[in-house]
């Protein structure tokens, strides 16, 4: 049991030391800080969920008493909740009819994860949309005093030209991206994990992810806010929209996976060839939803399972 403890408070002191790397001010901070909850997830998904929680609230006592208390909430509701939800949803199971372990499926993880962001925006954005400057001007003044920072000696009319350009997808372009870095320390910490043996659950296969069709319609109803709503419902439609692509994003990557899998000769050249395309040239992402949103509705995998690849 000390044995327990020790690990899972030093994995939570590591990734407590990530995280402040960028106050403290060390190269390459970012990244650092960026790869803070590996440590977690490590624990979480190696040692059970008790682990998971042993190393957040470490994480989070050290990050408090090094930044602030602010700070340590802080940490603790970006980087130690999402770890606490996703690492305990991940090891639940059951057995089949069979006898079969069947392990939490690979798409109510995402949408776990997807919830827990946009309900955040959902939230933060209701509040603000209440407050006097209202919640699109509210956005805009607080970045508008980094831009006022970073930009100091450009135009007024150049600021105001970026502002236009980020005020209308800043949230959206907030929660995708830490959507993006608790999917990549998950899957890095399982992949370890599997490497060395040391996985509770096997590494589910992306090929076979399946969402829930609820996703389909509240997609539906946010692109419908996004483009008859006033004001406020508008722009939160708008940026609820684009957070609830990206689970399509993921089953798009299963489709990927499946024509991968399908042809496998050419599987290792099909997946580089596809991830290289996403991260150099960008706009193959949007191509990627797009698959998955096919795929939900017309089940893309199915057709495909029945093409010889030979044909």
């Amino acid at each position: 049991m000390l044995r327990f403890g020790l690990i899972a408070a030093g994995a939570g002191v590591l990734s407590a030391l990530l995280y402040l790397s960028v106050v403290l001010g060390q190269p390459s901070a970012m990244l650092l800080a960026y790869l803070a909850q590996l440590p977690l997830f490590a624990v979480a998904l190696g040692m059970g969920g008790l682990a998971g929680v042993t190393a957040t609230g470490s994480a989070a006592v050290v990050v408090s008493l090094v930044g602030g208390v602010i700070a340590g909430g802080l940490f603790l509701i970006v980087s130690g909740v999402p770890v606490m939800v996703v690492g305990r949803k991940a090891l639940l199971n059951r057995q089949d009819a069979d006898g079969k372990t069947e392990w939490y499926p690979l798409g109510l993880l995402v949408t776990w994860m997807v919830g827990m962001g946009a309900g955040a925006f959902v939230v933060a954005g209701a509040l603000l949309a209440t407050s006097t400057e209202g919640l699109e001007a509210s956005i805009r003044s607080f970045l508008g005093l980094g831009v006022d920072r970073l930009m100091a000696s450009a135009a007024e009319a150049d600021r105001q030209r970026i502002l236009d350009a980020i005020v209308p997808w800043f949230p959206a372009a907030v929660v995708t991206s830490w959507l993006a870095m608790v999917a990549i320390n998950a899957a890095l910490a399982q992949g370890v994990l599997a490497r060395f043996g040391r996985n509770l659950r096997p590494s589910p296969e992306l090929a076979d992810i399946e969402l829930p069709s609820l996703l389909t319609i509240v997609l539906g109803i946010a692109g419908a806010a996004a483009v008859v709503g006033p004001d406020a419902l508008g722009f939160i439609g708008r940026n609820l929209f684009l957070i609830l692509l990206v689970p399509f994003f993921f089953l798009g990557l299963g489709v990927v996976h499946a024509v991968a899998r399908k042809f496998s000769p050419q599987k290792p050249f099909i997946l580089v060839a596809a991830y290289a395309a996403m991260l150099m040239l960008g706009w193959p992402v949007a191509l990627v939803a797009g698959l998955g949103l096919f795929d939900q509705w017309l089940g893309l995998r199915r057709k495909l399972a029945t093409v010889n690849p030979a044909e």
